[in-house]
């Protein structure tokens, strides 16, 4: 077949959009002509002709984000309040390079996910997070507008009013967030339903109502960093191996520092200066033995913790011998060394293993399971019964006895080791532990997973709630995976903007491509011609959101600054006040019980030495623990032989 000439003068609607799939697919705006050229070339036997410039190139990631709120508002738009079962709106936040975003996605009414936005925020408050999203919303309105009758601000109540439900973690901003879109949407639910005012009483409580859902895969990492706190308070009242002299001195248990350490001296993507993981990986397999069970904390937030501890008792002893065979160990080394010996460490990394795979795993397959959240609720309460059981008693658990029965536990070599025999004294340690941290996850489980338990708002499901919630997944992951997407592409494309992260973000999780693909010819070219109109003005409401940003950051900074100066005045009148004060009591005491005895009665005693520790601190800047210079003690008033 002879080469043929393709003329691309007016660049066709097949031109743009094959540019913004390779676009979408990272392939760099420089490359995009030669891998066209190339592929054509090689296997059409085509020759390209003109293709678009660098600049309209880059327009056409405008036209592209214009394509995919198109595509997410048609989605949103399809619920109807008036059912009763709408979307489940999901949000996130994260911070990277200084800079704050936030995320929104949704799962419709079919169960399918699909990513809203990625917005810039200027604050974590949860009124940046409603103003992020009322921004959100109205851009996929105006996008969708054009295309299908109706004024924006209808279709802005018609995307709110379509949701029901909402997923997040269960950070301190969230709450106050739902509270605030409760309110708009219960606003905008006259205009999104034409008839709303002739609707009885009940149906409008009931169209109201909304679900207010927190991720439970957030609670199992909340999870490693509570039984944290468990082994610290052990360590601290009975061990002694709480400080390593080799390691840094930091609020951290020492058997989660001995899993950190492990990881950091002998995982590949460990530390770079000082872990040995080339080494140690071939050890395991001279000895007859597979790879390195550890784990990458990258990637693996949930239960790594109790991952790697599992994996790091099962490579205890070779990590023990490699390490006498190890000629100058240097500082981590060393640090991990010490540890090891230790056997009450020992037995809280084989207590954090039997845990991971006892409780843990199985609560991470029943999490990540297909299915409405609502179907946890049994799993958790189970789970609330068996921590209850484990705090005064865990022997069931040292006897391998499942917390969850319809779930297979996973026993391979490692569940194997972590129950291979060891000594009474060691065994009695292992479930010492146990029993400690069951109380630990008891009372967290019982704090953040409250509205599943007993007593709690969904504890019973009704068949309209469970209707309600069908779409409403178990977990928050979602949002999880749009942020790994965008440390990726900010590690990819540091200079690009957030406009640009957010269309690839949404062309890949949205399948965009695949919906064009799906439409009419009439209608993907009306579409495609109004994305091409969108980009002037998309591009000008850019600079005017980021102009409004930048002002909105200088604000922030003037009202930090005018705090910092109120504070530092107070803290001036403060002192001088307490300097008054301190006159009229006979100025700075050098013998306290001589003066406390010039007093009459013991409130004015009291408040003459309150006077003296506040002198003392504030002025002064002595030294000393927090507790010297209180008025209280965990609610407990001090006695004034006790100041």
């Amino acid at each position: 077949m002879e080469n043929d000439m393709i003329s691309t003068f007016q660049y066709s609607d097949d031109i743009r959009e094959v540019i913004m799939d390779l676009l979408s697919m990272n392939v760099s705006i420089r490359k995009i002509d030669g891998v066209i050229g190339t592929v054509l070339k090689k296997l059409a036997k085509v020759d390209i002709g003109s293709l678009p410039s660098h600049g309209t190139k880059s327009g056409l990631f405008w036209e592209a984000r214009h394509l995919a709120q198109i595509q997410v508002a048609g989605v949103l738009l399809d619920s109807d309040p008036v059912t009763n079962v709408g979307n489940c709106l999901h949000s996130d936040a994260t911070s990277k390079f200084h800079k704050h975003y936030q995320g929104f996605q949704c799962t419709d009414t079919s169960g399918k996910s699909y990513t809203l936005g990625m917005m810039d925020m200027t604050s974590g408050t949860a009124a940046a997070y409603t103003a992020a999203f009322k921004d959100n919303v109205k851009e996929l309105s105006e996008a969708i507008s054009a295309t299908k009758s109706g004024s924006t601000e209808y279709v802005i109540a018609k995307i709110t009013a379509g949701i029901k439900n909402t997923m997040s973690d269960q950070g301190p901003t969230n709450a106050p967030f739902n509270d605030q879109f409760a309110i708009i949407r219960e606003q905008l639910l006259p205009t999104a339903i034409k008839n709303w005012d002739h609707l009885d009483t009940s149906s409008q409580e009931n169209i109201k109502s909304m679900g207010f859902f927190f991720c439970k895969m957030h609670l199992l990492a909340n999870i490693g960093s509570e039984v944290g706190k468990g082994l610290k308070f052990l360590e601290d009242a009975a061990m002694e191996a709480s400080v390593n002299p080799h390691g840094f001195s930091i609020a951290e248990s020492a058997v989660c520092r001995l899993i950190r350490t492990t990881c950091k001296a002998f995982h590949p993507r460990g530390s770079d200066e000082a872990g040995i993981a080339s080494h140690f990986k071939a050890y395991p397999k001279s000895l007859g033995r597979d790879d390195l069970k550890l784990q990458n904390f990258i990637g693996s937030r949930f239960n790594i913790l109790f991952t790697n501890a599992t994996a790091t008792y099962f490579h205890y002893s070779d990590i023990v011998n490699f390490l006498k065979c190890w000629p100058k160990p240097n500082h981590l080394l060393q640090a991990v060394t010490y540890d090891l010996v230790q056997t009450p460490l020992k037995a809280g990394v084989r207590a954090l293993g039997i845990l991971d795979k006892l409780i843990i795993e199985p609560l991470d397959s029943i999490f990540k399971q297909p299915g409405s959240i609502l179907e946890v609720n049994n799993d958790l309460v189970r789970l609330q019964d068996a921590l209850g059981e484990l705090c005064n008693d865990a022997s069931s658990l040292m006897n391998q006895q499942p917390v969850f029965p319809d779930v297979a536990v996973k026993k391979d070599e490692m569940f194997e080791v972590l129950f291979n025999p060891v000594s009474p004294q060691f065994e009695a340690l292992t479930q010492q532990c146990i029993e400690i941290l069951a109380h630990s996850m008891l009372i967290l489980v019982e704090r953040q997973a409250k509205e599943h338990l007993e007593g709690g708002i969904y504890s019973t499901s009704s068949e309209e709630l469970k209707k309600q919630t069908a779409n409403v997944p178990k977990s928050n992951v979602i949002s999880e995976r749009d942020f790994a997407l965008l440390d990726y592409l900010i590690h990819l494309k540091p200079a690009a903007s957030t406009t640009t992260y957010e269309t690839t973000i949404m062309w890949i999780n949205n399948k965009t491509s695949v919906w064009l693909d799906n439409l009419s010819l009439d209608e993907r070219s009306k579409i495609m011609s109004e994305a091409r109109q969108s980009v002037s003005n998309a591009k000008e409401k850019f600079r005017r959101k980021q102009d409004r940003l930048e002002a909105e950051k200088l604000e922030n900074l003037r009202k930090k600054q005018t705090e910092k100066r109120e504070q530092e005045e107070r803290s001036v009148h403060n002192r001088i006040e307490l300097t008054k004060h301190l006159t009229e009591i006979g100025g700075l005491w050098t013998d306290p019980d001589t003066c406390i005895a010039a007093f009459p009665d013991d409130s004015i005693k009291y408040n003459a030495v309150t006077c003296q520790l506040n002198f003392h601190k504030q002025v002064l800047k002595s030294n000393g623990p927090a507790e010297f210079f209180q008025k209280t003690s965990k609610g407990r008033k001090y006695t004034l032989v006790e100041k």
